[in-house]
């Protein structure tokens, strides 16, 4: 990909919200947290700003959440639930 930190952050708002507004993407996603979880690693995640984390950990949750109503064995998704878990415990 192309573009820095700022950049992700704008792309990852608008994924999130396609994946949440239009279920039927949702449901097909591949680009899973074997590609979204490193992103926001590198893009120094726990550093943004408290409301930029606790929106992103929401979207992501509330994502793992439908798409393992659908499908218990969605690993990609049980992936994202236990990254948004860990973070949440930090703080």
């Amino acid at each position: 990909t192309v573009g820095g930190a700022p950049t992700f952050k704008f792309a990852l708002s608008r994924f999130l919200a396609v994946m949440l507004l239009e279920p039927a993407y949702g449901a097909r996603a591949t680009s899973d947290a074997f590609v979204i979880l490193p992103k926001l690693d590198h893009a120094r995640f726990d550093a943004w700003p408290a409301e930029e984390r606790r929106a992103i950990l929401e979207a992501l949750e509330l994502w793992a959440e439908r798409r393992l109503e659908a499908d218990q064995t969605d690993s990609g998704a049980s992936d994202i639930r236990e990254w948004v878990n860990a973070r949440r415990q930090l703080g």
